[in-house]
Parts: C-alpha cells; sequence; structure tokens
C-alpha cells in the first residue's frame, strides 16, 4: 500500500468480467454485460542530456559534457466500470431486429509525478572567481562552482468520463 495524495491505494486491486445470455422463446434473446477493472503502474526512469558547447568547458562534438541528469518517478490509478443490455428479435428466419444500451462510468485516471533535475550549466568559468572550474570526463563531469542548478517539478492530472451510448440495427 502506498499514499496518493490523502489517501491509500492497493497494488492488487481484484476486477469482474460477467456475461449473461438469456434466450426467450424461439425468437427473443437478452444479454447483460457487466465490466469492472483497477490497475495500478508505478513509472521511473532517467534521463540524460549530453552538451557539445558551452561557455569555456572546453566541450565539443567529439567529447561532450553530461550536462543534465532528471530522475522522474510517476504512478497511475486507473478504474473502469461498464454496463451493458442487449435484446435481440428474429422478425423474420432473415432478419433480426438489435436494440443496445450501454454506459460506461467512472473511468478514472489518476496521475503523479514528481521529477528532479540536475544541470551543472554550460558555462566552464566559475562564480565567484575563486571557486573551481568545470572539468569532466568520460564518466564523471563536475560543474564549475555558482553554475549548477537544481529543479524539483511535480503535476498531477485527474481525469473522470462518463458516457451512454443507445443503438438499434435491423
Amino acid at each position: 500500500m502506498a499514499t496518493y495524495g490523502d489517501e491509500n491505494t492497493y497494488k492488487i486491486l481484484p476486477g469482474y468480467d460477467f456475461d449473461y445470455s438469456k434466450l426467450i422463446g424461439k425468437t427473443f434473446g437478452v444479454i447483460l454485460t457487466a465490466m469492472s477493472s483497477r490497475s495500478h503502474t508505478e513509472f521511473d526512469f532517467s534521463q540524460r542530456a549530453w552538451n557539445a558547447a558551452g561557455t569555456a568547458t572546453g566541450a565539443s562534438l567529439a567529447r561532450p559534457f553530461l550536462g543534465t541528469l532528471t530522475l522522474q518517478g510517476s504512478q497511475r490509478l486507473r478504474s473502469r466500470s461498464l454496463y451493458g443490455v442487449r435484446a435481440d428479435w428474429r422478425v423474420t428466419p432473415h432478419s433480426v431486429l438489435t436494440f443496445g444500451a450501454r454506459t460506461s462510468s467512472s473511468i478514472t485516471a489518476r496521475t503523479g509525478r514528481n521529477s528532479m533535475t540536475f544541470s551543472v550549466g554550460a558555462n566552464g568559468t566559475p562564480t565567484p572567481a575563486t571557486g573551481t572550474g568545470m572539468s569532466f570526463g568520460p564518466d564523471f563531469t563536475s560543474g564549475a562552482t555558482g553554475r549548477g542548478a537544481v529543479d524539483l517539478g511535480g503535476t498531477s492530472q485527474y481525469g473522470d468520463n462518463k458516457s451512454d451510448g443507445l443503438d438499434l440495427h435491423y
């Protein structure tokens, strides 16, 4: 169990799928359908951006430095429900009249995302001048004093969609 907002979310989320067919006489039948599912997904990733230029960095296309590293974590909780009914009437031996109705309710998606981006900057000269200048190699990057930054970000998304439908076929 983990916290999403102010509520707890469970990772094992049972659902169901139900279909029932009933033939009433030789020419009429009814079908009932119901479905519900919930899923939880976690998605974590990192992204690197290499820089081949910058003031007093010594970088080139042949020798770029790691400019930014972004770490991002997100989770998504999704719930879906569908209910439907269909009636078929065989009007003649070669024709069927079908009426159907369905509703999709509580289709919700919640996404929470947090990100942290570390940047060494694109200027190799330290500020203040008594600081340490930028240095880098194939397996490390050390930004100049006073030139780096850390950006923290977060987003949240909530969607609640409902739809209803009717159909008539002959």
